[in-house]
């Protein structure tokens, strides 16, 4: 379950990159800043994330699962309010400069929650350092997959038949779902 849980946030992470982009066009004016905002965001949050995330895992190793359940919930969570804040009524106050660090740090928050996932699964899954390259490579495989798939259905249809709101709570329900079934039970 933790690994079909993987591809999800592979999925679940490309649409909610493509629900921001098109709200952040709204904001900041241009498809070229928005994509520098998400772009940068995403990349923080992996280094951020996978940092703090596998700091914690090695402090806790015994809460490795309870970690990812949290890591799934909470940017379930933040993914879908921050897709709701990020509208340009909020933002239409503020100087050009204001609006792209606010947009950038709000977005580096579930950021943060989604890039620590990696370190966490690969500590449950992974149990021999012989097999780390082999098993990483096949958990970032799937997950970039999910992302394939993520971008496939928010771009031809999501998007055109739920609008943006619904295909974030949508996506939102998937993780929170996934989440439950993936709690630990001791």
């Amino acid at each position: 379950m933790i690994i079909f849980s993987f591809f999800f946030l592979g999925f679940t992470n490309l649409v909610y990159e493509i629900l921001w982009q098109k709200r952040l066009i709204l904001i900041l004016g241009t498809n070229a800043y928005s994509l520098m905002a998400i772009l940068s965001a995403i990349m923080a949050g992996i280094v951020f994330g996978s940092f703090l995330f596998g700091k914690i895992t090695s402090l806790f190793p015994y809460l490795k699962r309870k970690i990812y359940f949290f890591i799934i919930f909470f940017s379930a969570l933040l993914s879908f309010f921050i897709t709701l804040i990020l509208e340009p009524k909020f933002f239409s106050s503020l100087s050009f400069p204001l609006r792209f660090f606010f947009s950038l740090l709000l977005l580096l928050i579930p950021a943060t929650f989604l890039g620590g996932s990696l370190p966490v699964v690969s500590s449950i899954l992974i149990d021999k350092e012989s097999a780390i390259g082999k098993e990483l490579g096949k958990l970032y495989g799937l997950n970039t997959l999910g992302g394939v798939f993520g971008i496939l259905f928010t771009g031809f249809l999501a998007i055109e038949f739920l609008g943006i709101k619904l295909t974030a709570l949508f996506t939102s329900l998937i993780l929170i779902i996934l989440s439950f079934f993936l709690r630990d039970k001791k």
